[in-house]
């Protein structure tokens, strides 16, 4: 589950930090939980059913970025057939991904700003590793959908320069962890520069 803005903003309030400063992950945790009791308070009809969480994590001594995409993460088949009841299911998955990117982007804005005047971000060229922790095995290219939309938002949020090939290379096939029913979906990128 992401965190809106204006719970972050009050969390940013709540512990004396300057508008647009970083917050901890446990204050990011707390502004998480400030969303949820607000948007279970308001009941919209058109409630997203999904709800991701990015964190990010830099080594830049070892030239590596890992950034861990946090939620039930769709095969392409079961995306796929979320078009049999129209677009918008489709549209819900790709708008709760990109939403957790922005909010990521959000929570650690002064690194990207301070990255990107050092120079380092956006990334020319990157090789990127791809772990999928899922409950049951899938194909090889059962993936791919949720790897298309985490490539799109590391172009988003400035990380790469472009999406394609020739700067985001893929250095081996996605590898898959199988996890037990009821633990933790996620998918870790790790780029390296």
């Amino acid at each position: 589950m992401t965190a809106s803005v204006s719970s972050i903003n009050k969390i940013r309030k709540k512990y004396g930090i300057k508008s647009g400063g970083s917050i901890t992950s446990s204050q990011y945790r707390e502004a998480q939980i400030l969303s949820s009791s607000a948007s279970s308070k308001t009941h919209s009809k058109s409630t997203n059913p999904y709800s991701f969480i990015y964190y990010i994590t830099t080594n830049i001594e070892q030239r590596k970025i890992t950034i861990k995409l946090v939620g039930k993460h769709l095969s392409k088949n079961r995306f796929d057939s979320l078009s049999k009841w129209g677009v918008s299911g489709q549209k819900s998955y790709i708008k709760a991904i990109k939403k957790s990117s922005y909010d990521c982007y959000l929570v650690n804005r002064k690194m990207f700003f301070e990255f990107k005047k050092n120079g380092l971000f956006p990334l020319k060229k990157a090789t990127v590793e791809y772990i999928f922790y899922n409950v049951s095995s899938r194909d090889e290219d059962g993936n791919s959908e949720t790897i298309k939309r985490l490539q799109d938002t590391f172009t988003t949020m400035g990380i790469i320069i472009d999406d394609k090939r020739s700067v985001l290379t893929s250095i081996c096939a996605p590898r898959e962890v199988l996890i037990t029913r009821g633990s933790e979906y996620y998918v870790e990128a790790i780029l390296r520069f």
